[in-house]
Order: structure tokens, then C-alpha cells, then sequence
């Protein structure tokens, strides 16, 4: 290519090799191209897989020991960073210095929440709600005077986001067995009364948090006996879809948890039934594309009078 010999000419073998040293020039460019993007895939992977472990961690490790009820949660996320949350709060700080063994007749909270979205940006929106409802747990206001606080703290970070959370928050006290509840516009909880076997929609009126900085939210109470049991849900169960579209839905949820109420006295095989059933829906070797959690609550005794 750079001779200055009058005589050179371009002969077909020559042609060949110059080809054949721009197509290797090629392939280890973009080989070269290739790497980088391995590497920054590589690096995205790790962030990705350090920001799934920091929100596993911040869930529950295990159910807490509380009188006079048993407790099994599960939470399964779409992606490797889900934007659905539950948690289980001690109601006054004295508790979290207490051992686990001296918590179990002080009230609690159980609550559960879920993100509009997916991915990262739900997971960061999920910690934060989750670090700011624990720190208003604990001045001891009433369920729905804490949504209300926390939808104004919430407020001006959620406004310009277009991303909201729904949140359904409840406390328990062991010694009557009494359940004071607010919802924030997410899935109200099913309610098995045993002596009746009849379903009951925990529920109460409330937007979304950081949707409205001035909503109102309303408290309700509802008595919980022996053998009564309760699920905490995110929409990931009824919205599940199978190959033909068809939806899981609340009726679905509902029969299978009376049915599964009727058979099973553990919160586990209650747990386990019901994922089992969504996955049947879906069919088996499928995917759900939403996060799926739920916190299954089962009364054992009777409240002291």
C-alpha cells in the first residue's frame, strides 16, 4: 500500500492479503468493542446484584415471634430489584432493644406496600419509604395519622417522579387481639373468620402516597379471634396473567385462600398454597412479570378479657 515503486502493481494475491488484514483489523476492533461493553455489563450486574442484596436485606431475615399469632411472608420480585415491600415494626423503642423472646406481648406492626414501576428505581423509592414509616411507627400515632405523615413527608420527593407507593398499615396488640388498620390505596387484605367461614376485604378510604400532600386517611378496627386468618397481598397475585391473558383476579385469591383456610392451620402451607395456585394459573416454567409478596397472619387463642 506504501510503496513508491513505479512498478508496483495491485495483483490479486496482494489484493487478498490487504483484505484479509482489514477483515482481522476488523473483528478485533470490534472484539475490543465487545469487551468494553462486557465490562461495563459486568460492572452493571454487580451494582445490580449489591442493590438486590441491600433490599433483601432491609426485608424481614424471619417472622417475629408475637402471642397469640404465627406469621409466614414471602416476597418474589420480577426483576432482581422489586419495588414491593412488607415489614414487621415494634411499636415503641424499647422494644428494639429488647430480645426477641421479651417482644413477643408488646403491639406490632405488620404493613405492606407496593411501588408503581419495577427495577432500580422502585427499590430506591422502596427503601426510602421503608426507613421514613419506621421512624414515624415509632411516635405512636394512630395508623392512619401516620400514612398521613408519612404521604406529606413523601410528598414533594414522589411529586415529579410519576411513580407513587400504595400502602396498607395495621397494628396488632396480643392482648386483645385487636387489629387498627389504614390503607393507602393498596389490595385490602382478606379476613377468614373461622367461626363463620366467611371473607371479610380489610379496607378503609386513602390515595396514594405522594399523590395529594393534603389526603385523608381513615382508622378502622376489626377483632380477631381464634383461628382467624389474614393475608397481606401485592397486586402481583390477582393481576398475574396466564398465556391467554386471562388475569388471576380477587375472586380466584379468594376462593383459594377459604379453601386453603379449610385444610391448612400453618401460615406456611397457606403461603405455599397460594403461590402454587398463581403458578398453575400461569402455567408452570412461566414467569409473572409483577413482584408477588404476601404475609400470611393466623390467630392462635383467644384475646384475655
Amino acid at each position: 500500500m506504501f510503496s513508491r515503486d513505479p512498478d508496483y502493481t495491485w495483483t490479486e494475491t496482494r489484493q487478498k492479503l490487504v483484505r484479509l488484514v482489514a477483515d482481522q483489523t476488523a473483528v478485533a476492533i470490534e472484539n475490543d468493542e465487545l469487551t468494553v461493553e462486557l465490562r461495563k455489563k459486568e460492572r452493571l450486574d454487580r451494582e445490580l446484584e449489591i442493590g438486590a442484596d441491600i433490599q433483601l436485606r432491609l426485608l424481614p431475615r424471619q417472622c417475629p415471634k408475637i402471642q397469640g399469632i404465627e406469621l409466614a411472608a414471602l416476597c418474589k420480585t420480577a426483576n432482581r430489584v422489586g419495588g414491593d415491600y412488607y415489614d414487621f415494626i415494634p411499636a415503641n423503642y424499647g422494644q428494639i432493644r429488647k430480645s426477641e423472646a421479651d417482644n413477643e406481648t408488646g403491639r406490632w406492626s405488620v404493613t405492606i406496600g407496593d411501588v408503581m414501576g419495577k427495577g432500580v428505581p422502585a427499590g430506591l423509592i422502596m427503601t426510602m419509604t421503608r426507613g421514613m414509616l419506621r421512624a414515624e411507627v415509632l411516635n405512636g400515632h394512630s395508623p392512619a395519622r401516620i400514612l398521613q405523615h408519612l404521604n406529606q413527608v413523601m410528598y414533594a420527593d414522589l411529586e415529579n417522579s410519576n411513580r407513587f407507593v400504595t400502602l396498607f398499615y395495621s397494628e396488632y396488640d396480643p392482648t386483645t387481639h385487636l387489629l387498627s388498620y389504614s390503607n393507602a390505596a393498596h389490595n385490602p387484605p382478606l379476613l377468614w373468620q373461622a367461626k363463620t367461614d366467611s371473607i371479610k376485604r380489610l379496607d378503609t378510604f386513602g390515595m396514594l402516597i405522594g399523590l395529594d400532600a393534603e389526603t385523608q386517611y381513615q382508622d378502622a378496627q376489626v377483632q380477631l379471634h381464634s383461628g382467624d386468618t389474614i393475608i397481606y397481598y401485592t397486586d402481583g397475585f390477582t393481576d398475574a396473567a396466564n398465556q391467554y391473558g386471562r388475569r388471576f383476579e380477587e375472586e380466584n385469591l379468594t376462593n383459594a385462600f377459604r379453601w386453603a383456610c379449610r385444610h391448612y392451620s400453618d401460615p406456611q402451607m397457606i403461603l405455599k398454597y397460594l403461590f402454587d395456585r398463581v403458578q398453575q394459573f400461569i402455567g408452570a416454567g412461566n414467569h409473572n412479570a409483577d413482584d408477588m409478596t404476601l404475609v400470611v397472619m393466623r390467630v392462635d387463642g383467644e384475646p384475655e378479657h
